[in-house]
């Protein structure tokens, strides 16, 4: 998922050349993540993005359901927009955005404060 500013990146910057990227896992690629915190947005390394049925994904031009998914922050980079914006298949609703907004401020407010066990313990 592109984390770039503006979170979008057909209004980037003609002068950016990379633009920052998060990973989306799924549950079946990480059955043993925290999911029960991922879904209730306990932890602030992750974005929680709910699964779709058949039919919304379909409508979106996916050919089957979309997963329960989360975008790992922690884990972002920076990639070319030349292999970005080709490749894209999905973007986030508009009403979706302050998500995302918000889980990047919650992320970058409290990291290296902990790791996921000493949030556990509280």
């Amino acid at each position: 998922m592109v984390v770039h500013q503006n979170c979008e990146i057909d209004y980037a910057d003609s002068q950016d050349s990379r633009v920052q990227v998060a990973p989306i896992v799924s549950e079946a690629q990480w059955p043993n993540g925290p999911w029960r915190q991922i879904k209730k947005r306990d932890l602030p390394s992750f974005l929680y993005l709910p699964p779709l049925d058949s039919e919304a994904a379909s409508e979106m031009g996916l050919e089957g359901a979309w997963p329960d998914t989360a975008v790992a922050l922690a884990s972002t980079t920076c990639v070319s927009r030349g292999i970005v914006k080709p490749n894209r298949i999905l973007s986030l609703s508009p009403e979706s955005l302050p998500r995302l907004q918000e889980a990047i401020v919650r992320f970058s407010t409290v990291r290296g404060w902990g790791d996921d066990g000493a949030q556990t313990a509280l």
